[in-house]
């Protein structure tokens, strides 16, 4: 099957224009949409040292990806996806963060018990995807008018 369009250049050139416009839009859009992700996840993020929240951070390629990462804290994945109750050495992460390759003495540091995790990236997404279709609606809107 084939659709002829036959109108005037203005016409076509909207047409030809139109995949362009709306796939900007919609890019546009959903970043927007993870940047609020973003300060859902800053929001909801355990905080017992402190160290996640300051490494969750928000990254545009520029293309078709968004990602949203916890950086250096590796445990990040087992305070989303569970764990077992354990201790952490809290004044050890603090030291260690000023100087990491230093040798010496530590002195012993206080410590967290960390009993169960605390899911902060699905709650921050289901949080905010509700408006997820009304905002590509409307960016869709602007992108055909």
């Amino acid at each position: 099957m084939n659709i002829t369009i036959k109108g005037d250049k203005e016409a076509m050139a909207y047409l030809a224009e139109l995949p362009k416009k709306v796939a900007k839009v919609v890019f546009s859009e959903s970043s927007d949409f993870m940047k609020d992700v973003y300060s859902n996840i800053l929001v909801m993020v355990p905080r017992d040292t402190g160290f996640l929240a300051s490494q969750i951070n928000i990254t545009n390629d520029g293309s078709k990806t968004i990602t949203i990462d916890t950086g250096d804290a590796y445990y990040g994945i087992f305070q989303e996806l569970g764990f077992t109750g354990h201790t952490i050495p809290v004044g050890y992460i603090g030291q260690h963060q000023l100087s990491p390759n230093t040798p010496g003495a530590y002195t012993l540091p206080p410590f967290a018990y960390v009993s169960k995790n605390t899911p902060f990236i699905e709650p921050a997404f289901n949080a905010a995807i509700s408006q997820l279709n009304p905002r590509l609606d409307m960016a869709l809107t602007r992108a055909i008018s």
